[in-house]
C-alpha cells in the first residue's frame, strides 16, 4: 500500500486511507467485539503492538478517540524507519504529541487502565487509533 493516513479500530465512515483491525496486531492484551464495535482492552501488565505501516516521510500526530469516545490511553510508543527492516530495529520511543516519520511507523500501547481504543490517521485514537 501507499503512503497515507492509517485507522484502527473503525471499520466504516472514516476519513483516513487505509483501515485496520485491532486483530491485525499482536500482544498481551484482548481484542473483543468486531466491526465498527471492535477494541482492545489494555491492563497495567499488558501490551497491544500493531503492524508496520508506511505512513511517508512527514510529520505525524497520532488521535484518539476520534470517531467513538473510549476510557483514555496509557503509553503509546512508536518506531520509524526509512525501510521496514530500519522501522523493526529501531528503538521505542514514547509518543508526546508529535513525530517526524522516516517512512514506516509501527506503534505499540501499554499501560492503561483498561483502555478501548478502535482507530488510526495522522494521529491515533481511543475507540479508534488515527495517524
Amino acid at each position: 500500500m501507499g503512503a497515507g493516513e492509517w485507522c484502527w479500530g473503525r471499520d466504516t465512515s472514516v476519513a483516513e486511507d487505509y483501515i485496520r483491525d485491532w486483530a491485525d496486531g499482536s500482544g498481551t492484551a484482548s481484542v473483543v467485539g468486531s466491526g465498527d464495535a471492535e477494541t482492545v482492552e489494555i491492563d497495567d501488565t499488558e501490551t497491544w503492538t500493531l503492524g508496520v505501516v508506511r505512513t511517508g516521510a512527514v510529520e505525524r500526530m497520532i488521535n484518539f478517540d476520534k470517531y467513538d469516545t473510549g476510557s483514555g490511553v496509557g503509553d503509546i510508543e512508536y518506531r520509524t524507519g526509512a525501510t521496514v527492516a530500519a522501522c523493526l530495529s529501531a528503538e521505542w520511543l514514547l509518543y508526546e504529541g508529535h513525530f517526524t516519520s522516516l517512512g514506516w511507523v509501527q506503534i505499540r500501547l501499554s499501560k492503561g487502565i483498561k483502555v478501548t481504543f478502535g482507530g488510526l490517521d495522522t494521529t491515533l485514537s481511543g475507540e479508534s487509533v488515527t495517524w
